[in-house]
């Protein structure tokens, strides 16, 4: 759900600025965490849910129309919220066959 929180808003802001400051800090190795194994299988639909929201929700073309710049660096976010669904499904997929090899 970050995703859609740090993409969707882009096209509104006007301007930006870096604060040096943790606003979460992950913990390692919690059973609980999005990228367990066990989490990720059970989460699927809503990482579908999420990828196609950020794919679909910004025109990219009435941006680039604003702000060529700021509409190459969203496509290059989408391109990479993609990317990680991809790997996503990997982890899945792998999980998958190995199950099929201990049956």
């Amino acid at each position: 759900m970050d995703n859609i929180f740090a993409y969707y808003p882009l096209p509104y802001v006007e301007s930006l600025f870096y604060i040096d400051t943790d606003l979460y800090q992950y913990y390692l190795g919690r059973e609980d965490q999005s990228v367990n194994e066990k989490v990720m299988i059970s989460r699927i639909e809503q990482q579908i849910k999420v990828t196609k929201i950020v794919a679909e929700c910004v025109d990219l073309k009435k941006v680039k129309e604003k702000s060529p710049r700021l509409a190459d660096y969203m496509l290059g976010l989408k391109g990479t919220a993609v990317f990680l669904f991809q790997v996503y499904l990997q982890v899945l997929l792998c999980s998958f066959l190995y199950i099929l090899q201990l049956l």
